[in-house]
């Protein structure tokens, strides 16, 4: 199961090293689960410890070879975005492939009278906001200020 033990760790393959140590592990869980009396599952705190860190570092190595891979492949779709994206700064010759090309062109002079006639609808001229300075606006709420303070002296019979 382990396999060959005259090859050293070192000349293994990044997939090899990672099945070997996994084989190992296996091996220890194995040999830990039927430890106990009647080859069961020992119940002593020790036992149980033991076989939680054997069970957590397999657990730690399958989640890192799997993020590995994932990032791997994500590595990959990068690199075939950036070609695309180079391709496409190479075609546009180094100049804004967003920019309208200029192009000759006259714009035509056309007399005010082929315009035709048109009349304003009500409120199409207006922007709907007036523009008021700083002083008119302290004058208008002056008034509303004097307004409220008749009221309530009215209200609390002053």
């Amino acid at each position: 199961m382990i396999g060959d033990p005259n090859r050293l760790y070192s000349e293994l393959t990044y997939e090899e090293q990672l099945a070997y140590t996994q084989d190992i592990k296996q091996e220890i869980l194995n040999r830990l689960l039927t430890s106990g009396v009647n080859d069961s599952i020992p119940t002593d705190k020790d036992s149980v410890t033991s076989m939680m860190k054997v069970i957590d570092g397999m657990d730690r190595t399958t989640l890192a070879d799997r993020k590995n891979t994932i990032e791997q492949d994500n590595a990959g779709n990068t690199q075939v975005l950036l070609q695309t994206l180079a391709a496409f700064v190479d075609q546009a010759k180094n100049t804004n492939p967003f920019a309208a090309p200029e192009t000759d062109r006259e714009i035509p002079d056309v007399p005010v009278e082929e315009l035709g006639t048109f009349e304003h609808v009500e409120g199409e001229a207006e922007i709907g906001t007036s523009t008021e300075d700083h002083a008119s606006f302290d004058a208008r709420m002056e008034e509303v200020r004097k307004l409220q303070l008749e009221q309530e002296a009215k209200e609390l019979g002053l």
